[in-house]
């Protein structure tokens, strides 16, 4: 059978926007899930702090993956080394979702990709939607690995942030081998292909329309 993936930012008392989701609405949704459907995995982005929902934890942790996104643990608001380690123990999967959260990909106005440029400097990006060079590119993907490895955690999956990719991207990682599945966040069920789709529960929508997006995407 094939599985759904559902995908989750920060988790707070106060949301705003559609990356942040309330901790009612989180649950909800969580138990939705169990009752109507029986394979789901539940992603949970960028690494943000989710002691709000700690309670949850042992029921969530064997069905749960925290995309990790490295220069931001240890900071204000986001995961530490310790809680990783701790949360790795109780059965939550670590995924790399690169060093600093740029793009992979960017697109144009009329949503056609842009070829990124070959060359460049094995180099650190900021954050944001930016046209890396495909060195830049290797850098997110190679390094992001090797940092959460060299902490004693086991990474098959890279999770590509903001969801964007390229076919220059999906040859990159396929070259390197360092990954057995790469996620995005196009809409859809997990057939067990080594590309993911995963669906994002919007903060900006009630448990019932999040509920009918789900619906529409477990019948196709």
């Amino acid at each position: 059978m094939s599985k759904l993936n559902i995908v989750f930012h920060k988790i707070t008392t106060n949301p705003a926007g559609n990356w942040e989701v309330s901790p009612i609405l989180f649950r909800d949704i969580f138990k939705w899930c169990q009752q109507n459907y029986e394979d789901f995995q539940i992603y949970f982005d960028d690494g943000y702090d989710l002691e709000i929902i700690s309670n949850f934890y042992n029921e969530i942790a064997p069905l749960s993956t925290l995309a990790i996104v490295t220069d931001d643990i240890e900071k204000n608001g986001f995961f530490s080394w310790e809680d990783l380690s701790k949360l790795s123990k109780m059965g939550f999967n670590i995924a790399s979702h690169s060093v600093t959260h740029p793009s992979m990909s960017v697109f144009d106005q009329n949503n056609i990709g842009l070829v990124n440029p070959s060359g460049g400097i094995y180099s650190n990006v900021p954050r944001g939607k930016q046209l890396l060079t495909m060195i830049q590119v290797k850098f997110q993907i190679v390094e992001s690995k090797k940092v959460l490895v060299e902490k004693g955690f086991r990474i098959r999956e890279f999770v590509f942030p903001y969801g964007l990719y390229s076919q220059q991207t999906i040859n990159l990682l396929n070259d390197l081998g360092l990954y057995d599945f790469y996620a995005t966040c196009d809409n859809g069920l997990d057939e067990g292909v080594k590309i993911i789709s995963r669906n994002l529960i919007h903060g900006t929508k009630s448990l019932k329309e999040n509920i009918r997006c789900l619906t529409k995407i477990i019948e196709k």
